[in-house]
């Protein structure tokens, strides 16, 4: 596996990214290495993580992150203190793991690292008979491009670490008796009666006021708040917006598709198999020989019958990465392998086989599997792309000298925007919004301009564009966006009229103490009960367990099932809002007849896991100390251009 990540760089490049790094999601540090130059944000003993490493940890982490959310990926995450702390933590972890077990010798061999990387493929690149899917998984490998070295080294890493936590958290475990003792507590089982005293049956009795609404109304005013709002007129300026102002003649089009025919053409694709007879650079005379008499009696065998070539690959071809699948490897990439397979490869025709071919890796046997010419898309087919694409070039072109019109317009004509619809340059529509507010409001769309944080700031923080209905500066808000507003109408905040909210309060009030009246009764019930014990009112006998259903009131189960039962039958009270007031009966607490084994076995399992991780950060503390670490800049400082570095990145990934 090892001589093909040598021998394919650019794929196994991706194989490492996508299949390998994931799973690890704080990688190691020893992939990161340090550039000179760069500040120290931490020490571990007189080993430095510096500004650079930091960083690139932070972008590793960012993309490793997409990969495994895709749409659900937020790149905001990255921005909030927990989660810098959290990485920047996480950094310094596996930095004094990683010097650790330097010290203590502990590595990863090539042959664990190669069947990691086997043994991390998703199971939709591996077809029924166990083979990796060749075509799935070389589009796969083309998804990202990172440097082989890096990532060989950071998932080693990742794997040593791995095994420091694996060492910790297999060798602890939990008492079987405190396992037993909370899995008792768990499936035990109580019979319970209840009696609900309801706050309907009470809310005839409830003697309410005006004063007593009255006074609620005015100690809990914020409740009856009406939030500031604002009726707008708004122009956006865009490139969309540009779009109806630009005109593009036939002739523009064909030009240039005629000028620009590379880009609308297929090139020519070869799809190849390979057999690898290896031999190391510098070999013998006598090794080379040795290896090229090998690969002479394959290719001689290969020759008798070419269509037992992927039998013959995947029992003697020295790479195991393609004889998997039968020596497949894909269409082959320009400047994805050595010159001479590469060169070796364009010179044969479909269903070809080459003699031998030596690169510095060994002797190839090559046959090519797919040919498809080089074609060029019709210009019919490619005409509306074209003229799209033109139409949106001009219209940038004319962005920047609009945008100073727009502005010079908006200035000169304070009081309305009818200037910027009928300037012959512009011809912005005017559009209108209502209840705006002074936060973006989350039910409209994030991209709609009048609900942008920035432009909404401008809007509320002038008073003279607030209340005295001048235009707003022309605020941009990002994406060649430009917008403008004029406030035709402002609500200030305000505090709901008495008579609007009466109704509302009478009702939360009469409940409130129709509610507590219950309570009262319900409570000199529970007294009179613990004296003498009846029955009398109560429901049927229900089995009340944490590990089924509610067979009472859902807010009551937790009260009944933490309620003292040293003396049966035990009485408790439980208010149920919204409905009035709970006493609970509990006659009886037993045990199943039998215990849920599978149960009790995961929670020995978790509980071991909570001890293994206890174990982690004890062991990490002590060896933190150990090595004296310091933190010499805070991950919020230390993160400023890294955090440009991830909004840039996160841009650029969601413009592919």
């Amino acid at each position: 596996m090892l001589e093909y990540i040598r021998t394919h760089p650019k794929v196994v490049q991706t194989l490492l990214v996508v299949f390998i790094i994931p799973p690890f999601l704080l990688v190691g540090v020893e992939g990161l290495r340090s550039i000179g130059g760069s500040p120290a944000v931490a020490q571990v003993g007189n080993t430095k993580i510096t500004q650079q490493e930091w960083e690139n940890s932070q972008r590793i982490q960012l993309d490793n992150f997409r990969t495994r959310m895709g749409n659900r990926f937020d790149p905001k995450m990255f921005e909030a203190p927990e989660m810098k702390q959290n990485l920047f933590n996480a950094l310094i972890d596996d930095k004094v793991i990683a010097l650790e077990l330097d010290k203590r010798l502990i590595n990863i061999s090539d042959a664990s690292l190669a069947s990691a990387v086997m043994a991390t493929l998703p199971p939709d690149l591996i077809d029924e008979k166990g083979n990796i899917k060749a075509a799935e998984y070389q589009e796969a490998l083309k998804r990202v491009n990172l440097t082989v070295q890096s990532h060989q080294e950071s998932t080693r890493s990742g794997m040593r670490v791995e095994q420091f936590n694996a060492a910790l958290q297999g060798s602890a475990f939990s008492p079987r008796t405190v396992t037993n003792r909370i899995s008792d507590i768990f499936e035990q089982e109580r019979e319970v009666q209840e009696f609900v005293l309801k706050a309907g049956d009470y809310a005839a009795k409830v003697n309410l006021t005006d004063a007593m609404v009255k006074d609620y109304y005015n100690k809990n005013a914020k409740l009856f708040e009406l939030p500031e709002s604002a009726t707008i007129e708004y122009a956006v300026l865009n490139i969309d917006a540009l779009l109806s102002q630009v005109e593009v003649k036939e002739e523009e089009v064909s030009a240039f598709y005629k000028q620009n025919e590379g880009r609308y053409s297929e090139a020519e694709k070869r799809r190849a198999s390979h057999i690898l007879v290896k031999m190391e650079k510098g070999a013998s005379a006598e090794v080379k020989t040795a290896a090229k008499a090998k690969a002479e009696k394959i290719l001689a065998q290969v020759k008798a019958n070419k269509a037992d070539f992927a039998k013959i690959a995947k029992e003697v071809s020295d790479d195991p990465g393609s004889a998997a699948v039968g020596g497949d490897l894909g269409l082959i990439e320009p400047k994805t392998m050595v010159p001479e397979f590469e060169n070796a490869v364009n010179k044969l025709k479909k269903d070809e086989l080459s003699e031998l071919v030596e690169s510095q890796f060994g002797y190839h046997i090559i046959l090519v599997t797919e040919l498809t010419e080089k074609r060029v898309k019709a210009f019919a087919d490619v005409k509306a792309e074209i003229l799209e694409n033109l139409r949106r070039k001009q219209a940038e072109k004319k962005f920047a000298d609009a945008a100073e019109i727009f502005s010079n317009v908006v200035d000169e004509n304070t009081d309305n925007l009818k200037a910027v619809a009928e300037h012959p340059k512009l011809k912005l529509a005017i559009q209108t919004a209502t209840n705006i507010g002074r936060n973006s409001n989350p039910a409209l769309a994030p991209t709609a301009a009048y609900n942008n944080p920035k432009f909404l700031k401008a809007l509320f923080e002038k008073q003279d564009v607030l209340k005295g209905k001048r235009n707003s500066d022309v605020i941009d808000i990002g994406s060649s966006t430009l917008v403008a507003a004029h406030v035709t109408n402002y609500s200030p905040t305000k505090v709901r009229p008495l008579a609007e909210v009466d109704a509302a309060i009478r009702s939360s009030l009469v409940n409130s103490e129709a509610i507590q009246m219950a309570k009262k009764e319900g409570s000199a019930k529970i007294a009179a009960l613990l004296a003498k014990d009846d029955t009398t009112g109560f429901g049927e006998v229900k089995t009340v367990a944490r590990r089924s259903d509610a067979a009472i009131n859902q807010a009551a189960v937790a009260e009944v099932l933490k309620a003292d039962t040293t003396k049966l039958p035990a009485f408790i009270g439980v208010e149920l809002p919204g409905i009035g007031y709970g006493v609970y009966r509990i006659s009886k607490v037993s045990q199943p007849a039998k215990s849920d084994e599978a149960m009790r076995q995961s929670a020995q399992e978790n509980f071991s896991g909570m001890f293994g991780q206890q174990d982690r950060y004890t062991s990490l503390e002590f060896l933190k100390s150990k090595n004296k670490v310091k933190v010499l800049q805070p991950p919020v400082a230390a993160t400023t251009s890294a955090s440009a570095t991830a909004s840039a990145s996160a841009s650029a990934s969601a413009s592919k």
